[in-house]
């Protein structure tokens, strides 16, 4: 990592590049990467993952839970897809209907179908299926954008990562839609893998299943609370563990792809 951008930089097939967008911060370079970045750091300061994701978050577990019938057999990858899919959504769009996150989620399944796909664009294809799914997509996002200028923020709810930038300014128009599906994809892929990851973990690890939920009942005991706040994730130092060493063995970022800009030498 200490010589990206000067012996490696970031390289990604042309299928991935085409769905991301030129002004993606997943495959832009140099100083607009570092701006792009900035961006994205800016849009989720402390102050909003404390009150908004905290929130936000375990209302979606508790709704997903609230579905499952007892003694049901689930596909755990098709339920952490679509968890993170609708944090996301409503994180980023601030959309939280279910008819718009299903609809959503369908789009995001066609658009990562496609990203390692052969980029010929003729029907029936992955690539244009995907390419189908990122107008789509990027046409929501518009409309979006075009309300919310029309009528301003709604004065309830969360107003997502896109209504900040909205307000910010601090990209052009054109920029917006790649910024915010690079989010999307980003979030939604790393979540989906973390949580799957974490399951099939401690699955394999019986003590430190018990040890999590010891920690996860005595925190519930003391605070007599449904909804967690900040100081209870602050004060489950077990689960924090957990969780660094998902992300150490699973894995999670596996399209970390780099192209040798000069010829080396290694031994």
């Amino acid at each position: 990592m200490q010589n990206e951008g000067k012996l490696f930089m970031s390289s990604y097939p042309k299928s991935f590049r085409d769905l991301v967008g030129k002004n993606g911060v997943i495959t832009v370079q140099g100083e607009q990467q570092r701006k792009l970045h900035g961006i994205a750091s800016n849009m989720m300061r402390l102050d909003k993952l404390k009150f908004h994701f905290m929130n936000d978050i375990q209302n979606v577990m508790i709704q997903t839970l609230s579905n499952f019938k007892n003694n049901q057999v689930i596909l755990l990858q098709d339920v952490c897809r679509k968890v993170a899919i609708n944090l996301m959504v409503n994180q980023l769009l601030g959309v939280s209907s279910e008819s718009q996150v299903n609809e959503m989620a369908q789009l995001f399944s066609d658009f990562v179908d496609g990203c390692l796909s052969i980029p010929i664009n003729i029907p029936g294809s992955s690539y244009h299926t995907a390419m189908k799914a990122r107008e789509k997509i990027i046409s929501k996002i518009n409309n979006i954008i075009e309300v919310h200028r029309k009528n301003g923020a709604p004065t309830e709810g969360n107003n997502g990562v896109l209504g900040r930038l909205i307000e910010e300014d601090c990209l052009p128009d054109e920029a917006v839609a790649d910024f915010i599906i690079n989010l999307l994809f980003a979030g939604n892929e790393t979540t989906t893998k973390t949580m799957l990851f974490a399951a099939y973990f401690l699955t394999q690890c019986p003590k430190a299943m018990m040890q999590l939920l010891d920690e996860h009942d005595s925190l519930r005991t003391n605070s007599g609370e449904e909804i967690l706040t900040w100081q209870d994730y602050k004060a489950m130092p077990f689960t924090q563990c957990v969780i660094d060493e998902t992300l150490r063995l699973g894995g999670i970022a596996i399209w970390l792809m780099r192209e040798a800009k000069q010829d080396i030498q290694y031994q």
